[in-house]
């Protein structure tokens, strides 16, 4: 220990055991730069429950509830026909949630039919309408009747958000001449009690997307 190699050796192994050390603490120190929900036994649970259906909606076809979607089959019958529903989001978790994204309802857009006078290519969204919408004031997230819901809206734990899906089959008004020869040319009509329309099938996917607040 006398020389100066062997104070070497030893201040050298010193260092390298400080800058172990440093290394550790840094690396401990990230990894429980986390959300401490993650670790405090919070349950996450946020779910669409309790779709109502009025009674006399026979538009309604089928309805699967599948936790966290809902798929709804429709048929509309004939212009200007629209059905409604309402759908409870619960979050009967412990950690306040918020919307992330912007995308709460798709259906199957499928080809309706070509124009032969046009060479225009017409599908099922040219034909109906849909709006979503807030059933009722929710002071406690900052919700207010008639809104459409919107990335940032919160649901705080225990709580409920209701929304209104209103989807129409647009009027003669509201259609082209060109979208109605499309329509009754190239859709095949449907038998309901007893009578013949050109009705409209919407396969329904509704889903609402939320993340912790």
């Amino acid at each position: 220990m006398n020389s100066k190699s062997e104070r070497r050796l030893v201040y050298g192994i010193l260092g390298c055991a400080l800058v172990l050390m440093v290394l550790g603490f840094i690396t401990i120190s990230n990894t429980f730069c986390v959300d401490a929900s993650m670790f405090s036994g919070k349950k996450w649970q946020v779910i669409l429950d309790d779709l109502q259906v009025k009674e006399n909606n026979s538009a309604v076809k089928s309805i699967v509830n599948k936790y966290d979607k809902y798929d709804v089959s429709v048929l509309l019958k004939s212009y200007g026909e629209e059905t409604s529903f309402d759908i409870a989001i619960d979050n009967t978790g412990d950690l306040d949630a918020i919307l992330s994204e912007g995308t709460l309802l798709s259906y199957n857009d499928y080809t309706i039919g070509v124009s032969d006078l046009t060479g225009e290519e017409y599908h099922l969204s040219d034909y109906i309408d849909y709006r979503i919408t807030y059933v009722s004031d929710n002071s406690a997230n900052n919700i207010k009747k008639n809104e459409t819901p919107r990335v940032g809206d919160t649901l705080k734990s225990n709580t409920r958000n209701m929304v209104n899906i209103e989807i129409r089959y647009k009027d003669v008004s509201n259609l082209t001449e060109d979208q109605l020869y499309v329509l009754t040319n190239e859709l095949a009509k449907t038998e309901i009690d007893g009578h013949e329309y050109w009705a409209l099938k919407v396969e329904l996917e509704i889903e609402f997307n939320y993340e912790e607040l």
